[in-house]
């Protein structure tokens, strides 16, 4: 039987408890016995009772309503980042509050003190730049929050990042040992935690290696398609224009790719290409983007775990996601230059990265000597029109092709003979 108009403190009666212990036992407070709460929601049951959720927050004084505020959902970075947090919110109880700021300032301002108005009982940002005042504000209120992929200035927050020096110089380095000295970089702002440390760990792999760094192939924006569209035409319109562009994230790779293709460029034979993040677009069969996984559905779930144990009031942990970056890689982006007059191209199995192969060397002989310096076994090996591909079987016993041989444009091709 329903009998509507039923309010929380008419349960509370019947139920012979506190109408604030009704309201524990509708969310799922652990601060009540399993018995009492059985007794109440059987009572809920029952009558079909259905709590107004504004009576009960009232109660607790919580909404179980999270905010999060992100730079651009266009990202696909962000996209996978508000999965993990909306599918653990869920998990625990909570649902989520999305806004998307556009890299406006203002906009960032707005959402949070509309959201405050709506009641949030804490915050996920995944938009800060280093100096945000209305962060700044909520940290010296000491309300509930957390920054993910992100950190601003000063102490006393949690916070949700990679190592980004580490990511950026470990993919700087990649390009390095494929053979490639002339290298840009396409990257965020450097206000903004992530795009500062991707570009000092840039720097600092073309330093430890030698390597010189033109001032104009430093290109610096927001994360976004368009800065990688708008800084690829500027750099590959260049009179010496760079042999590779490492792009701070990729969507912003997605955005040189767009202008090489606008050009009549090819990734890889023209120009190498590797990003950041490890989004759906970097394993897109005509891409195959070489980059750093930053495993943004965890660091989304970590950060709501994070603010609801300070929500909770359960001990408050400064984090720093656990695993280093991770360099997905290599993958059919990029090819490894050798100025006698062979290319190769590469799929994840990376057997010939460092492999230095002689001007007269056959493709059979390339081949085996590849494999074998990588321990694996090379099963077939067959001719075509233009190219030579090797099948085999890779340390992990997976059987496919991983390696193309190809011919740097102007050499003739290997005879059999």
């Amino acid at each position: 039987m329903v009998k509507n108009n039923l309010t929380i403190r008419d349960i509370a009666k019947m139920a012979k408890v506190s109408h604030t212990t009704v309201s524990r036992a509708l969310n799922n407070d652990q601060k009540i016995s399993a018995k009492t709460k059985k007794r109440i929601l059987t009572i809920v049951d029952e009558l079909g009772f259905k709590p107004d959720a504004r009576a009960r927050n009232l109660v607790l004084k919580k909404s179980k309503l999270i905010g999060l505020v992100v730079t651009d959902i266009r990202n696909p970075f962000y996209a996978e980042l508000a999965r993990g947090i909306e599918d653990k919110a869920h998990q625990v109880g909570y649902n989520v509050i999305f806004c998307s700021t556009d890299h406006k300032p203002e906009r960032m301002d707005s959402y949070v003190h509309l959201m405050l108005d709506v009641g949030v009982d804490g915050f996920i940002f995944a938009s800060s730049r280093l100096s945000e005042p209305v962060v700044e504000r909520l940290i010296a209120e000491r309300f509930p929050l957390v920054l993910v992929n992100r950190k601003i200035k000063g102490e006393g927050f949690n916070y949700v990042v990679l190592d980004n020096f580490k990511g950026a110089y470990d993919i700087t380095k990649h390009l390095i040992d494929l053979g490639y000295r002339k290298i840009a970089i396409v990257d965020g702002p450097s206000n903004v935690f992530t795009g500062l440390e991707r570009l000092k760990g840039f720097q600092r792999a073309l330093k430890d290696f030698d390597i010189p760094l033109k001032s104009e192939h430093i290109i610096q924006d927001n994360f976004s398609r368009a800065t990688g569209y708008e800084g690829a035409r500027r750099l590959l319109e260049m009179k010496e224009r760079p042999e590779a562009i490492f792009a701070g994230s990729d969507y912003i790779a997605m955005g040189v790719f767009d202008a090489t293709e606008e050009l009549g460029l090819r990734i890889p034979e023209d120009l190498a290409l590797v990003g950041f993040d490890d989004t759906e677009f970097a394993s897109n069969q005509r891409i195959r983007l070489t980059t750093v996984s930053q495993r943004e559905y965890t660091m989304g779930s970590l950060g709501v775990q994070i603010l609801i144990d300070t929500i909770e009031n359960k001990e408050s942990v400064i984090s720093i996601l656990p695993a280093a970056p991770k360099l997905v890689s290599p993958r059919m982006n990029e090819t490894k230059y050798n100025p006698k007059g062979i290319t190769f191209l590469w799929q994840p199995s990376g057997v010939l990265s460092h492999l230095q192969v002689a001007e007269d060397s056959l493709f059979e002989q390339i081949a085996f000597d590849a494999y074998a310096a990588s321990e694996s076994l090379v099963t077939t090996l067959s001719e075509n029109s233009y190219y030579w591909r090797v099948s085999g079987i890779n340390r992990d016993n997976v059987e496919g092709d991983y390696t193309r041989l190809q011919l740097h444009p102007g050499c003739k091709k290997p005879s059999r003979d």
